[in-house]
């Protein structure tokens, strides 16, 4: 079962994503100075809380296809290949 999420994100760049699990995306951060993760390669996994914050703030889990670990990525990082 595919779950899909709208994002939309951004003052000044806005980016306006629809993540669904299960399909290939780019980690690409609006912001220009966070460098970890950019450019790669990834497979969302599902939809999980931020640890050790409120419920209602959804990050991706994801596996990078470079080296299929699982890790975390803002879900306004992602962009579709």
């Amino acid at each position: 079962m595919n779950k899909t999420m709208r994002v939309i994100t951004g003052v000044q760049n806005q980016r306006d994503v629809e993540i669904e699990t299960g399909r290939e995306y780019i980690v690409q951060p609006l912001n220009p100075q966070k460098l970890k993760n950019r450019g790669r390669h990834c497979l969302v996994l599902d939809f999980v809380p931020r640890s050790g914050s409120n419920a209602n703030d959804i990050v991706a889990k994801v596996r990078y296809i470079d080296n299929n670990r699982i890790g975390r990525a803002e879900l306004s990082d992602l962009i579709p290949v």
